[in-house]
């Protein structure tokens, strides 16, 4: 039976649109979004070139951001940066992942429509949300003037008040909340020469949160920008340590009076002249005078450096005139009790009272005859002759120098100034209580900088003129030329390193000389080859360039050492020259350091040298003496040595017993097959960041190196017998250190550190087992 339903004409024609407009709805969701989807898949590549193209857009940007670090950064922004930099990331591990995933199936014979248009879908959103950053990264401001850093706080415990600092400090504070006055000077002989306007500026500029600035920048140039800078902080108090000669603040970038209300000085100085004469300056000025302690204050400060000394009935007495010799000068008090601690002998203490007494008339300007008389009696007091050289090795630096205790390692290897010792490892043992003994007695002081010391401004006065006989010292004086002096050829050492000399003399008559520190001259271009001609007992030289490396011409060529048959510390870091054919003629090199060096690729070229790999010994014992190399940032560096070498006399480095390699990213391998046959003491070797690095060592054609190592009978012709310590970091390209039968040779190994070397095959197991094997063969 069949039901029919008559509709009239119009309710028909109305059902019939209504179905169409159904039907039209029904395609619309069903086909758009079905199109959409082969649109991802389509389109997938498409849409992950544009995310590619977005992530490298947005990496620059949000570095010109977070570089705006002279200032600080508003939230709103370091939330964006953060969003920026978590995108980026997730970015990169999507596009890293998306392009090596498998897009096929059925045994790769059909696209996988599903993956495919996954990752479509996916980098189409990514690049969206790219876009959203990008635009959000359009800041109105970013940034705002950051707060200065200001100074460290000192330990509570450090701090020793007295009545005559109490006075001057009531006399600070007061001036201090004075709005009327904003420039104060202290002078006084408590207090610890010439100043380094662009050194004093660049410390400034560090604490404001500015970067430092170039060499290209002018005085005045940067004076401004920190005035600007400076106007900026309502209140600030800036304080000047140890002014020697007026100089003009307003050079230097700090506004004061009228320029900038809420801004003080304060300037300490042991000249009185100084302080009154830039004080007229300014209409609003303060002098404060810093008194010597009073009897019981210096007696106070004796006690508590002399330690339970000075109790005894029977040295009292005496040590209250001893005390009182001091003069109330802090540094003396504190230095001569120092050297009396432990000292119980009466005699010994009256002859020191008796010493103090003594007129001592010296020239040292800036320095009290009191000061000098007590300081002299402390060095005379050293027992230790290797801890005088030691103090007067660091009046070689410049004043307020950060002494790297490494440097009076190298020099003192050089010149033999720690005795009985035959190793540079055993030089740097005795170094350390030699060190520790001369700050115990208050001659040299801990450094805010690891692993370095300092010298009192005042200790580093008297120390010169202490050594005035043996060392011409002119060290940070902004010297142009030359020094003028009749002659230099009684001195055992001369210091003129941190000047601007520009001309050497052609040759230099010292035949006495032994140390000579000459770095950081920035305008020193080259020397002539007979520069170093007529100094036959030079020891250490050190030639380095640590703020103005890689001059345009080089500064040094193979001739100018031709008669160096003493030196054994070369240091010449940050410079470029010609060719390493002089090295050949070093024979008792020890310490050799070419940190940021610029040379030819290779350090020994025997091509370029013009020697016959078949030459025979003793000829050609090479660098026989070293003991240390270090070869850091060298972007041409291709290695020690190139070619084989068909002869065992070329035992280049005999004596080598660390070497380390840092930051060349032109080198392969470190260690060659000629090399390895001469390499018995090497006890460290420590390589790091050299990107292009496939083998530590190269064991030669079808590893016959390795094959002679696995032979030997005796442990004593193994080479690489005595390496105890063997680091490598950062060498993406490396695959392995070393075969695993390697180890059964390596004896005397404990330490192996291999990181992140993103290529290194998995072989941990077999370096385990042969680990094993060679200590049961030890034992």
């Amino acid at each position: 039976m069949v039901l029919i339903e008559y509709l009239p004409s119009d309710m028909a024609m109305a059902a019939l649109d209504a179905l169409i407009s159904i039907e039209g709805k029904v395609v619309e969701f069903l086909v758009e979004p079905v199109g959409r989807q082969f649109s991802y898949v389509l389109h997938r590549i498409e849409y992950i070139e544009d995310l590619r193209d977005q992530v490298e857009k947005l990496e620059p940007q949000r570095i010109d951001v977070a570089k705006k670090n002279r200032e600080e950064i508003l939230e709103n922004v370091k939330n964006w940066i953060e969003k920026v930099d978590g995108f980026i990331v997730e970015a990169k591990k999507f596009l890293e992942d998306g392009t090596n995933v498998n897009q096929k199936c059925f045994i790769g014979r059909f696209p996988d429509l599903v993956t495919r248009c996954q990752l479509g879908k996916e980098a189409k959103d990514k690049v969206e949300v790219a876009k959203d950053l990008e635009t959000d990264g359009y800041f109105n401001s970013i940034s705002k003037p950051a707060r200065p850093l200001g100074i460290k706080s000192i330990p509570s415990e450090r701090l020793v008040t007295y009545e005559t600092t109490n006075l001057a400090m009531m006399s600070v504070m007061k001036a201090l909340t004075d709005d009327n006055i904003n420039f104060i000077g202290i002078h006084g002989l408590g207090v610890s020469q010439n100043p380094d306007i662009k050194k004093i500026q660049d410390q400034i500029a560090v604490m404001l949160g500015f970067t430092k600035f170039t060499d290209q920048s002018s005085e005045i140039e940067i004076g401004s920008m920190l005035r600007a800078r400076l106007k900026d902080v309502k209140k600030i108090l800036i304080i000047l340590d140890d002014i020697w000669d007026r100089f003009e603040l307003t050079t230097l970038g700090i506004p004061l009076g009228q320029d900038h209300e809420g801004c003080k000085i304060i300037i300490t100085t042991r000249r009185e002249q100084v302080c009154r004469t830039m004080a007229k300056e300014w209409e609003r000025t303060k002098i404060v005078w810093l008194d010597v302690l009073s009897e019981q204050d210096s007696w106070d400060l004796f006690r508590k450096n002399v330690a339970d000394v000075v109790d005894s009935s029977a040295l009292n007495d005496v040590a209250k005139e001893v005390c009182k010799e001091c003069g109330g000068l802090p540094i003396a008090v504190v230095t001569v009790g120092k050297a009396m601690k432990g000292k119980y002998n009466l005699e010994e203490w009256k002859n020191v009272a008796q010493e103090l007494k003594k007129s001592l008339p010296t020239n040292i300007e800036g320095v009290d005859r009191q000061v000098y008389k007590t300081l002299r009696l402390s060095y005379d007091y050293l027992q230790d002759a290797e801890a005088k050289d030691c103090f007067l090795l660091c009046s070689l630096f410049p004043e307020d120098h950060d002494i790297l205790i490494e440097d009076l390692v190298r020099y003192g290897m050089g010149l033999r100034l720690f005795k009985n010792v035959d190793t540079v490892q055993e030089t740097r043992s005795r170094a350390k209580p030699v060190i520790n003994n001369l700050m115990a007695s208050c001659l040299l002081l801990a450094s805010d900088v690891q692993d370095c010391i300092k010298m009192h401004d005042v200790v580093h006065d008297v120390a010169i003129f202490i050594g005035s006989k043996k060392h011409f010292v002119r060290a940070g004086c902004n010297l142009k030329d030359w020094p003028n002096v009749d002659s230099l050829d009684k001195y055992t050492g001369i210091s003129l390193t941190r000047n601007q000399i520009s001309n050497l003399p052609e040759v230099l008559e010292c035949s006495k000389l032994q140390i000579l520190p000459f770095h950081d001259n920035r305008n020193a271009w080259s020397c002539s080859h007979e520069f170093l001609s007529r100094m036959n007992a030079l020891s250490a030289l050190d030639w380095s360039r640590h703020f103005y490396p890689h001059l345009d011409n080089p500064i040094c060529c193979p001739d100018t050492f031709n008669n160096q048959t003493c030196l054994r510390t070369l240091v010449l870091e940050g410079i470029k020259f010609g060719d390493t054919k002089f090295l050949g003629q070093l024979k008792t090199l020890e310490v050799l350091n070419l940190k940021r060096a610029f040379f030819s690729k290779y350090l020994i070229n025997i091509e370029e040298w013009g020697i016959s790999p078949q030459a025979q010994p003793p000829d050609l014992r090479l660098l026989f003496n070293m003991e240390e190399l270090k070869i850091w940032k060298l972007d041409t560096f291709k290695g020690i040595c190139p070619g084989a070498l068909t002869t065992s006399s070329w035992a280049c480095f005999p004596k080598l017993r660390s070497l380390e390699v840092n930051a060349c990213p032109e080198l392969s391998t470190v260690l060659p097959f000629n090399l390895l046959q001469g390499l018995q003491h090497l006890e460290k070797l420590f390589v790091s960041a050299c990107e292009k690095l496939e083998q530590v060592f190269d064991f030669g054609p079808e590893g016959q190196g390795m094959k002679h190592i696995l032979n030997c009978s005796s442990h004593q012709h193994v080479q690489l017998c005595n390496l105890r310590s063997m680091e490598v970091h950062s060498c993406g390209k490396l695959k392995y250190v070393f075969q695993p039968s390697i180890a059964q040779a390596l004896y005397q190994l404990e330490v192996l550190w291999v990181s992140p070397c993103e290529e290194m095959e998995e072989r941990e197991s077999g370096l385990q087992d042969g680990f094993q094997k060679s200590q049961r063969n030890q034992s």
